[in-house]
């Protein structure tokens, strides 16, 4: 029993695993958009449209790879690609190699305590955007981890306050959404400004989401949508998490109620209405991928329903897993698997 547990374990990982691949969903997209290329509503999308393009996230590499093999050519210095620069990447142990081996620029930063790196990357990518205009259209390739991989932190805040920033914010116990809102208040890039400095250029998003409820301000902290958090509460949510004793937030506080910094751009600024957002794979996608298989299992065997349940998850990464291990296990104890 244990051996048909343990190959039913594989194969609804594999089925989640495909549902969410970067470079297949991409690859997907762009062939639609060479397939349906005479419809209004896939224009946006055809390879040979696209004059720049900002890939940023975990997923980057496999992202970018997946563009240029479906037809995406872009100039060098109209090109940056962002990723991590150790396993955490989709390019595997080696994106050092992975990296090597790219048509366009490629920076490896860090994640998920931005660095140096991420600060180049950050710069790199506010040049981009400023340097296009209405005849350009921007791809944006964006996946979980974009928050730390690019940074650019608001004067008065200094890389190494962003980096304790962070820190503090991850081990507050905010949700994703709260942790994020500060990001974006805090950011020259967050929070819709990005795209602000690419107006008036078209911008297309293709999206992995690693965001709950896919909420586009809270994937990559919103680098190309509005932050649909009103200031106030953002400013609130910096004494709630415990941030405001510190003397470079007090400083930055004062800034921003004295008008020396903009807050992030509301989502219904003009200038979104140039921006495409497309979900290519999102947790609900591949749970429900997950969902499909496992329904498809429960017909073939003798297990009992609950053991290959999805839960709902919410949470860092790292604690979800273990938390789902202890479900698992907890199952297959019950069911008397153990001894079996």
């Amino acid at each position: 029993m244990l051996a048909e547990w343990r190959q039913i374990a594989i194969n609804l990982y594999d089925q989640v695993v495909a549902a969410g691949q970067p470079d297949q969903v991409v690859r997907k997209a762009l062939a639609a958009g060479h397939q349906e290329a005479g419809q209004d509503i896939r224009q946006d999308i055809r390879p040979e449209s696209f004059s720049a393009i900002l890939a940023v996230g975990k997923a980057a590499l496999g992202m970018a790879q997946a563009a240029y093999a479906e037809g995406v050519r872009v100039a060098p210095d109209r090109a940056l690609i962002i990723a991590p620069a150790h396993a955490d990447s989709d390019a595997g142990t080696n994106p050092e190699a992975a990296s090597d081996q790219h048509p366009w620029p490629v920076i490896l930063s860090s994640h998920p305590v931005p660095d140096h790196q991420s600060l180049a990357a950050g710069v790199k990518a506010a040049a981009l955007c400023q340097s296009l205009t209405a005849d350009d259209h921007l791809l944006v390739l964006l996946s979980g981890g974009a928050s730390a991989l690019m940074v650019n932190p608001n004067p008065p805040l200094t890389l190494a306050d962003k980096v304790l920033l962070n820190e503090r914010l991850l081990a507050s116990g905010g949700d994703i959404h709260q942790i994020n809102a500060i990001r974006r208040l805090v950011s020259q890039i967050k929070g819709g400004r990005l795209a602000a400095m690419a107006h008036p250029a078209q911008i297309t998003q293709f999206i992995i989401s690693d965001v709950e409820d896919d909420e586009l301000a809270s994937i990559g902290s919103g680098i190309m949508a509005g932050d649909p958090v009103p200031l106030s509460d953002s400013l609130a949510l910096i004494k709630t998490l415990g941030l405001a004793d510190y003397p470079f937030m007090e400083a930055f506080i004062a800034h921003l109620e004295g008008g020396k910094l903009q807050p992030p751009l509301s989502p219904d600024e003009a200038v979104f209405d140039h921006v495409k957002s497309h979900i290519l794979a999102s947790n609900r996608q591949v749970v429900h991928a997950g969902l499909i298989t496992s329904n498809n299992m429960k017909t073939a065997t003798a297990l009992p329903p609950d053991i290959i349940e999805l839960p709902r998850l919410s949470g860092e990464a790292s604690h979800m897993a273990s938390h789902l291990a202890t479900l698992i296990k907890s199952s297959i104890s019950s069911s008397g698997g153990s001894s079996g």
